[in-house]
């Protein structure tokens, strides 16, 4: 259906993280073998509106964002006319498909909702691994494993960690994390978790993870992350503290409305796109609670800035998680 009938056409298909590239969303690759490129030094970020947002930040949206199992999309219903927030985003009003582009192919591959243990088998593989041999039984491995796929188009080295790194950066990198105790995934996205060598009894897992930038150090970077409010189902201990959480959205439209139980009290925080193909989930939130440390030499993918209208906003949750 159409825009004329009741329906907008969707925008880029969300399976399981903050952000949703058009196509396919990547799984967990290894880094190996990648030509070693740079970004470019000056900050060249796609000088975007800020969609007029005015010395107020705007209110929520009326209702939340449901899932749509058949649309691949949250949707929501306003004046008798179906919003997918895919596309919405873009600019906040209606808007045709462009034809025959990657969003619209027939040939996409179909992935399962948010945080979904089967999203990860749903991608085909770039290139055939090759057969993998143990170096204790050379058993061959039959089974291909989601860190040997090709990483996804975009990630490099940065060349002037100084430039890149600037308060409010949001960028994407292959993140690795101790795995603890618990020998089960904690993810769908993550790997390594079951082929990664124990040390002492423990294991570490990898992943995709994404970060905004908040002080720039001499060989690092401390961070905030942005996680999705999936873990608003499991445990409290596992949620962490409401106040720690913020919503992040499209600067280009109005924030999507959090769900009641999740009990966020922090005014949420535009964000600036690097372009167009890629949108930010409803569910996607800013995890003020923990700083990382991200260092200059991993390799990162340019997402987008913080709006300048939401900077003094990152800088007064970043002071409150140091104090």
């Amino acid at each position: 259906m159409t825009a004329a009938s009741g329906t907008l056409p969707r925008g880029p298909t969300f399976t399981g993280g903050p952000f949703a590239p058009a196509g396919t969303w990547p799984a967990p690759q290894h880094p190996a073998a990648i030509p070693r490129s740079t970004l470019e030094s000056e900050d060249t970020d796609t000088e975007t509106e800020s969609g007029g947002l005015s010395d107020e930040l705007p209110a929520y949206a009326e209702d939340e964002w449901a899932w749509d199992q058949n649309a691949k999309d949250y949707v929501q219903q306003r004046n008798g006319t179906t919003l997918y927030y895919g596309i919405y985003q873009k600019s906040g009003a209606p808007q045709q498909p462009d034809p025959l582009n990657l969003l619209q192919s027939k040939d996409r591959p179909v992935h399962a909702p948010p945080g979904s243990a089967d999203e990860a088998e749903t991608r085909p593989m770039l290139t055939p691994p090759p057969p993998y041999t143990s170096a204790a039984s050379r058993a061959p491995r039959l089974s291909p494993k989601t860190y040997l796929r090709p990483l996804e188009q975009g990630f490099q080295y940065v060349d002037k960690p100084k430039r890149f790194f600037s308060i409010g950066r949001v960028f994407q990198t292959v993140w690795f994390e101790p795995g603890g105790e618990d020998k089960t995934p904690q993810r769908s996205d993550a790997g390594w978790t079951e082929d990664c060598p124990e040390f002492h009894g423990q294991k570490a897992y990898g992943k995709y993870r994404f970060f905004v930038v908040l002080r720039k150090r001499l060989h690092h970077t401390l961070c905030f992350s942005i996680t999705t409010a999936e873990n608003r189902a499991g445990p409290p201990e596992a949620r962490g503290r409401p106040k720690d959480s913020v919503v992040i959205y499209s600067s280009k439209i109005e924030p999507p409305r959090p769900a009641p139980e999740e009990g966020i009290e922090r005014k949420p925080i535009g964000i600036i796109l690097e372009d167009d193909k890629t949108a930010i989930a409803p569910f996607a939130r800013l995890d003020c609670g923990r700083i990382f440390t991200v260092e200059d030499y991993l390799i990162v993918k340019k997402i987008g800035r913080v709006n300048p209208d939401s900077l003094e906003l990152l800088e007064e949750y970043f002071k409150d998680a140091v104090l």
